[in-house]
Parts: structure tokens; C-alpha cells; sequence
């Protein structure tokens, strides 16, 4: 009888041992699908705000550098000469992808020009390209296009026009005394098909004449936004 007892208790207690061993291995594998979710979920969450930071790099595109291309020398447009000296431009992006901006980065409303110490709008004075690629001449009538920050550099060119300086009393191409023209040049770089300005500076630039038709041209400073 004793025996009998013994014998359901120890029967009794397995089935507890079983039950509890059971419902330990449901906890680890609880336990187990709860880490990988975690982990999965922390995945997600580091792809997401990488993804986020990479949509914020697709808004940006600074300029790097501007730099004198040439000296100055003479083409033509429409019959007026116009003494024209290239600049390079650098553009760069932190996007991991190509950013596209406008080519058209000379803001004409924003620039100015200084002739004997009298400000005039740059319009007036001068012309100035279109950002171009691979390209030794100006193309003066270039319509807008899309760039990539993959391309480096690019240039533009300014040139004074020839007819605007006489009624001035200065030969741009037979100067007989020294005459300096400063140049405020605003450069903004555009989201290719938008109006999202990516970024803008203010380009000093300094032609100077001499007698003989000597001309030079030198970058002298750049205020950022």
C-alpha cells in the first residue's frame, strides 16, 4: 500500500517535471523569438535612419572652390566683343547617389559690378554662361541642363561687353591707363527641376587692365551664407 502511494507520487511529481520543463522550453523560445524581434526591430530602425540621413544628403550640394580657369582674352557675341575670363567651379555632396543641379548658377539679379566706384547691375556690363562640361569657348546662348556632383569641375564664363564700357570712356581691348572693375558674382546651386536653393555664395572678382590691352582677372575672396 505504502509502495502504491510512493509510486503515484513519484509518477505525479514527473508529470509536474515534464509540465515545468515544458513550459521552460516555451519561455526560452519566447525568450529567443523576443531577441530576434529586438533584433530585427533595431535593424529596421539603423536602415531607417540611414535611409533618412541619405533623403537629407540628396538636399544638399556645396561649392567647394572657385578658381580663375584662363586669363582673359576676347569673343565675340552677336558682333560685340566681350573680354572673357573662365571660371571653374567645384560642387560636392555628402549623398552616397549623383545630386543634380541646374547649370544656370549665376544669380544676375544678385551680382554686381564696380566701375570707377559707382555700382552698376551686373547685367548691364557683362555676360555670363551657363555652367558647361568639357567645353574650351563659351557657349553664350546654352540653355539650362542638369548636372551631377560626379562631374568636377565645371565652368562658366563672364565676359564685359565691349560696347557698355566705351559709353563709359574705357577700352576694354586697348586700354591706355590702368583701370580696375571688381565683381560681385551671387552663385546659387539649384535642385536640378526645382527651386530648393542647395547652397549660395558671393564671389569677388577683380579684372584688371593695363596699357597695351594687358588684362588679368583673380579671385580675391568668397563670403558664404
Amino acid at each position: 500500500m505504502r509502495l502504491t502511494e510512493v509510486r503515484q507520487d513519484i509518477e505525479r511529481m514527473a508529470v509536474l517535471v515534464n509540465e515545468a520543463t515544458s513550459k521552460f522550453e516555451a519561455a526560452n523560445k519566447l525568450v529567443s523569438e523576443a531577441d530576434r524581434k529586438l533584433e530585427e526591430a533595431n535593424n529596421i530602425l539603423k536602415e531607417t535612419k540611414e535611409l533618412l540621413k541619405e533623403i537629407k544628403n540628396q538636399g544638399i550640394a556645396n561649392i567647394t572652390s572657385v578658381t580663375v580657369d584662363q586669363t582673359p582674352r576676347i569673343y565675340y557675341y552677336s558682333g560685340e566683343a566681350l573680354l572673357t575670363v573662365g571660371l571653374n567651379l567645384k560642387v560636392s555632396s555628402p549623398s552616397r547617389y549623383l545630386v543634380y543641379y541646374e547649370s544656370n548658377i549665376v544669380d544676375t539679379t544678385g551680382s554686381t559690378i564696380n566701375i570707377s566706384g559707382r555700382g552698376y547691375y551686373l547685367d548691364e556690363f557683362a555676360k555670363v554662361s551657363n555652367a558647361q562640361v568639357g567645353m574650351e569657348t563659351p557657349n553664350w546662348s546654352g540653355k539650362p541642363e542638369a548636372l551631377g556632383t560626379d562631374t568636377n569641375p565645371v565652368t562658366f564664363w563672364i565676359g564685359l561687353k565691349e560696347f557698355a564700357f566705351q559709353r563709359k570712356g574705357i577700352l576694354l581691348t586697348s586700354s591706355r591707363e590702368n583701370v580696375t572693375i571688381g565683381i560681385s558674382l551671387r552663385l546659387q546651386i539649384i535642385r536640378a527641376h526645382t527651386n530648393l536653393v542647395m547652397d549660395q555664395i558671393t564671389v569677388h572678382l577683380v579684372f584688371e587692365l593695363g596699357s597695351g590691352g594687358k588684362a588679368s582677372a583673380t579671385v580675391t575672396e568668397f563670403d558664404f551664407r
